[in-house]
């Protein structure tokens, strides 16, 4: 598994596209975990999902 670290995430992109709304940058959370990398996002309806990758802390290759 690989993080993605960028400006906006796939999940983003797609969310986007069909009416919904970006919940702030993806990144790190370290208020959760050192490991805790998240994308949130709300869908048309209100509902916020979160696109989440554990075990990295530094970019890789």
């Amino acid at each position: 598994m690989q993080a993605y670290y960028a400006a906006r995430a796939p999940i983003d992109d797609a969310v986007l596209a069909h009416g919904g709304t970006s919940e702030g940058e993806p990144g790190l959370r370290p208020q959760y975990s050192p490991d805790f990398y998240a994308a949130y996002v709300r869908d048309p309806d209100g509902h916020k999902l979160a696109a989440v990758c554990r075990g990295f802390t530094e970019r890789t290759p």
